[in-house]
């Protein structure tokens, strides 16, 4: 629901491609993740729960899409607790280890990178979008956290990983 509610808030806004061009290859690679998962999973993922799954995100899709206009930033703003959730979980067991394990710091660093261009592309090419602006401030903030952790972790994750 991310990437999806992503693409359809900024399409429903009619705001260029290139603010959320990548969303769209996210949620095509996401669903061929999905796909790939029901093909080969060993037991067979029944039928049933791929029709109930399939239905329930394109009913999820379809009531996005007709939301409305007042309502699209929730679109936006019901993403920030994802978010938060898939990272915070690992600073929380960082700081309880005393090192990051097998954390890749470059992908931190490239999603870093990503959320701190993505500020500066909003403001540039749609403006003072907030919702917008927090979930990127936040996506920033929890790996630039990441990456002070692999930081001041360093030694002991390479004594851990030894």
């Amino acid at each position: 629901p991310i990437n999806s509610s992503t693409v359809i808030y900024h399409f429903l806004l009619g705001l260029p491609l290139s603010t959320y061009g990548e969303n769209i290859v996210v949620l095509f690679q996401n669903l061929a993740l999905v796909l790939a998962v029901w093909i080969y999973r060993e037991p067979r993922v029944p039928v049933r729960s791929m029709v109930f799954w399939t239905s329930a995100f394109l009913l999820l899709c379809a009531v996005q899409l007709a939301l409305p206009p007042a309502l699209l930033p929730l679109l936006i703003y019901i993403n920030i607790p994802f978010g938060i959730g898939s990272a915070l979980p690992q600073i929380i067991d960082n700081a309880k280890q005393g090192h990051t394990g097998q954390l890749a710091m470059l992908t931190c660093l490239m999603k870093l990178a990503g959320c701190t261009i993505r500020l500066f592309t909003t403001v540039t090419q749609i403006g003072l979008d907030p919702g917008l602006l927090l979930s990127y401030a936040t996506g920033a903030i929890l790996n630039l956290t990441l990456l002070v952790q692999g930081w001041i972790y360093r030694e002991e994750t390479g004594r851990v990983l030894a």
